[in-house]
């Protein structure tokens, strides 16, 4: 079986999306652990919205490093 992955991450975007509460969940504990200056290594198979889509979003100093 083949999977749209494309179109399995617009999931994200949906509103209440059982994958938009996870990268809520997700994007909070990374404002927690992203308190002071760190470096950021995204290493998967995904678009990187975890970390990479907002940066400003966490404190400066922190340096995003993305590898897919």
């Amino acid at each position: 079986m083949t999977r749209d992955w494309v179109q399995w991450h617009e999931e994200y975007d949906v509103p209440g999306s059982s994958l938009a509460r996870r990268l809520e969940v997700v994007r909070g504990h990374l404002r927690h652990l992203l308190a002071g200056p760190r470096r950021v290594i995204g290493m998967c198979a995904g678009d990187g919205r975890d970390v990479a889509r907002d940066p400003d979003e966490f404190r400066s100093g922190v340096r995003l490093f993305r590898f897919v």
